[in-house]
């Protein structure tokens, strides 16, 4: 039996007022542009939580556990730079997360609904 492309999933099964999360793998590669349209036919939202580099460099404390998928031999500085531009190019809304705490980040997420 053929399983489903993660995109078919989703397509299958996301309901309204649920939240996916994506990492930053995603929109990054094909997937990205395809998420954004099957998210727009369900009437969903993209956020970007935008959050500057060196806070996400301090949540990196070791990359070789923790890690990034990223192109083999590109810095997470390089990494972050490509995504940025793709994160804002499908967002729907930008929200600016410095020193926000996940209580803050949600508070954000709810007021901009």
């Amino acid at each position: 039996e053929r399983v489903p492309t993660t995109l078919e999933y989703l397509e299958q099964n996301m309901k309204e007022g649920e939240v996916l999360a994506f990492d930053g793998r995603t929109v990054a590669t094909r997937l990205g542009s395809q998420m954004e349209e099957m998210v727009n036919k369900k009437n969903g939202k993209i956020f970007y939580l935008n959050v500057q580099l060196d806070e996400i460099k301090s949540r990196l404390n070791n990359i070789s556990t923790r890690g990034i998928a990223a192109q083999k031999g590109k810095s997470v500085d390089e990494t972050y730079k490509e995504r940025e531009q793709l994160y804002k190019k499908y967002a729907d809304y930008i929200l600016d997360l410095e020193n926000s705490s996940v209580e803050q980040t949600i508070e954000k997420i709810l007021n901009t609904l």
